[in-house]
């Protein structure tokens, strides 16, 4: 299994990460075909280290090929020109193979 993860940075400008999580973001990312599913967490107390961290998506998805024909799909074309218009807001994308241990 693959997982997608994107981690939103608190912004530095004071904009409403969760209302553009919320409003464009997320609808960009359910119509992505493929996917298992996805969960949003929103943190709620301070983070370990430096990383001033305001929201985390997990996408799954079976394979690798299920991951990129999702993103070359329409949806995955327009969820990328999301983030590359936003880059303000825009989240770090980390993609790992889940192993499952128990």
């Amino acid at each position: 299994m693959i997982r997608v993860t994107h981690l939103f940075l608190v912004s530095k400008d004071g904009g409403d990460v969760e209302d553009y999580i919320h409003k464009t973001y997320l609808p960009l990312v359910a119509g992505l075909p493929d996917m298992l599913r996805y969960e949003m967490a929103f943190v709620i107390g301070p983070t370990l280290g430096n990383t001033p961290a305001h929201a985390i998506l997990d996408q799954y998805f079976q394979d690798e090929d299920a991951m990129n024909a999702a993103m070359a799909s329409p949806s995955g074309k327009a969820l990328s020109r999301e983030i590359m218009a936003n880059p303000r807001i825009a989240p770090e994308l980390i993609i790992s193979r889940v192993t499952e241990i128990g």
